[in-house]
Formats: structure tokens, C-alpha cells, sequence
């Protein structure tokens, strides 16, 4: 197979986009970046020899051939971020049109474009949505549950069915909760808890959750993007080497910023009660820090297997979950 030297990265402002970017340019790879916006972040990456090009706004139709041209690869992960506030009506057409919409035109144009050989998409473990059924693997059941997850789903069948029967090598990255510098989500949220003196709940049982560093998912999209003959249709679970509980967690995040890091060990039907006053609370439009969907984030079960990755991939998890907490909450 071509060897892939030169990269499309759709979202290339995002959390992802702008570190995979870095590692490319330092491997030696010549970089297009397609956005929305410019931010500095990208002025400075082109000072280092990446191409920025506009990207317009994905809920309405998108013309790829110039952001393709020329190139080898493509990794797309421009999209719309899952949200809590997310559920109401509004948000599945908004979803679907941005996640799914958009990323079957993108494969569509793929298959008329023959200098790109390589195709990687960035979905998201939720596509299996709220299982029970551990560890999760790449084969198990799709159930998604919220617009976002569903519009990932969606845009996986997509990339299934346009680029199944070509030629493009592709493959799709299913992530759990990603962490790093400028970390948003989850994190931040426990993070601000901590900051303040807050005592995290937590359940009395420990639980199981896997986690994602940022440097460890750009790994695996380089690993893929750098193969010399990968494999070709397949899903992955993405994550850490480590499975830890949310208390673990916290005391990581804790040392790592060098606060307190308490937590209440709280009765689940305590945890239940106050998160389904949350829901109510959602519903009626009032904020609402703590309720079903975040217990579960923060407090569920929710660990997967990276075996296949590795073997069929050979990428293995370059940093250790201790390092990640260290670089992402440290200093």
C-alpha cells in the first residue's frame, strides 16, 4: 500500500485535531487542517509547516474535493461534541446533520477522489450506549440512547457502507473519556470539585471505568495513519491501559494538583434519590449539576477491551494512566 505522507484533518481547531496535528508535524508528515476557525493554536502549527484551509459549517452541504486534493489520508473528526443539555427535538436533526450528514458526504466524495488511500473516523464508545455487559468490545451490540450517540452510529454505517467495497483502507476509533490539557467534560467537573474542597460522592461499592489520555488516542490514530499495511474495516475500542474506579481517580487528580482529594462514600439509594431530583429539575429548565446521566458518567460501570487494537493494530498505550493525570492536572 502508498505510503501516507500527506494528511487531511478535518475539526483540526479541536482538543484532538490540534495535538494530532503537532505529532504529525514532528513525525515528519505534511499536514492540511480544515476548521471552522483559526485559532491561535493553528497559526502557531502553521509556523511549524502545516496548510489551514476553511472548513464550512456542516449542517449544510459540504463541497471536500478541494480539502482532499492532493492528499493521502484523511482523519475526520470534525463534529458536534456530545453534550448534557442534549435530548430535546432540536438537537436530533442538529446531530445528525453535523456527525452523520456530513460524514456520509465526505465518504461518498472518497470514492471519486483516488489519490486518498487511507480513511479514519473518530467515533465514540457511546455508540454501544448504556450497557451492562462488561468488558465492552467493538463487536458488541450498538444501542445508542442520546442524539449524539445515535448520530455516530449513524455516520459508522455510513463510512461501513460507502467505503466497505473500495479500495480505501479505513477504519473507525471508538473512544472512551478523553483527558488531557485543556480538558473539558467529566473531568473538569471533578477538577472543579476538587479545586474547591468539595467532597466528590461516590458509591460505597467501588466501581469500574475506563479512561482515555490524549498523547495515548493521538498514538493510536498515528499508529493507524502510519501503518504500512493496516487493516482495513475494522472498529476499536480506545483507552487506557489501566481500569480504575472514580475514587482512584479523584485521589490521581488530587495528587496530581496538590489539593485534599475527598470524597463521601454515599448509600446508592442516596446517589439515586438526589439524581433523579436533578431529572426533575432538568426537565423544569432549572440547572442541574447532578442527575441521572452524569451519576452514570461519574459513578456507572463503564470499562472496554483493547485486546483487538493490539493485535490487530499493534498500538499499545505509550503512557501510563499516572502520567496522563500528571501532564493533564499537575503544575
Amino acid at each position: 500500500m502508498k505510503q501516507c505522507k500527506r494528511i487531511l484533518i478535518t475539526g483540526a481547531s479541536g482538543f484532538i485535531g490540534s495535538a494530532l496535528t503537532g505529532a504529525l508535524l514532528k513525525a515528519g508528515l505534511q499536514v492540511r487542517m480544515a476548521s471552522r476557525t483559526r485559532p491561535e493554536k493553528l497559526e502557531a502549527l502553521e509556523s511549524q509547516g502545516a496548510e489551514w484551509i476553511p472548513l464550512p459549517d456542516l449542517t449544510g452541504p459540504v463541497d471536500w474535493v478541494a480539502a482532499m486534493d492532493g492528499m493521502d489520508a484523511v482523519a475526520h473528526l470534525a463534529g458536534m461534541a456530545h453534550r448534557f443539555e442534549s435530548g430535546v427535538a432540536s438537537d436530533w436533526d442538529l446531530f445528525d446533520r453535523v456527525n452523520h450528514v456530513a460524514t456520509r458526504s465526505l465518504v461518498s466524495a472518497l470514492q471519486d477522489h483516488s489519490s486518498v488511500t487511507r480513511f479514519l473516523f473518530m467515533s465514540t464508545s457511546r455508540v454501544h450506549g448504556d450497557t451492562l455487559d462488561f468488558p465492552l468490545r467493538s463487536d458488541s451490540p450498538l444501542a445508542p440512547v442520546t442524539p449524539y450517540d445515535q448520530s455516530k452510529a449513524d455516520a459508522e454505517a455510513a463510512v461501513a457502507s460507502s467505503l466497505g467495497p473500495t479500495k480505501i483502507a479505513w477504519a473507525i476509533l471508538r473512544p472512551v473519556v478523553v483527558y488531557g490539557p485543556g480538558n473539558r467534560g467529566n473531568m473538569a467537573r471533578l477538577e472543579g470539585l476538587l479545586r474547591r474542597g468539595i467532597p466528590v460522592p461516590v458509591g460505597r461499592t467501588p466501581n469500574c471505568r475506563s479512561f482515555l489520555f490524549l498523547d495515548n488516542l493521538v498514538s493510536a490514530v498515528q499508529a493507524y495513519l502510519m501503518h504500512p499495511d493496516p487493516p482495513t474495516g475494522r472498529a476499536w475500542m480506545v483507552a487506557d491501559e489501566e481500569v480504575v474506579s472514580t475514587e482512584a481517580l479523584v485521589r490521581a487528580m488530587a495528587a496530581a494538583m496538590g489539593v485534599s482529594g475527598r470524597v463521601a462514600h454515599l448509600p446508592e439509594w442516596v446517589l439515586e434519590l438526589t439524581a433523579k431530583a436533578g431529572d426533575l429539575g432538568k426537565r423544569m429548565g432549572l440547572p442541574a449539576p447532578w442527575n441521572s446521566e452524569i451519576k452514570g458518567k461519574l459513578l456507572g460501570d463503564f470499562w472496554v477491551d483493547t485486546e483487538p487494537i493490539k493485535q490487530e493494530l499493534g498500538w499499545r498505550a505509550p503512557h501510563r494512566m499516572e502520567e496522563g493525570i500528571r501532564r493533564t492536572f499537575g503544575g
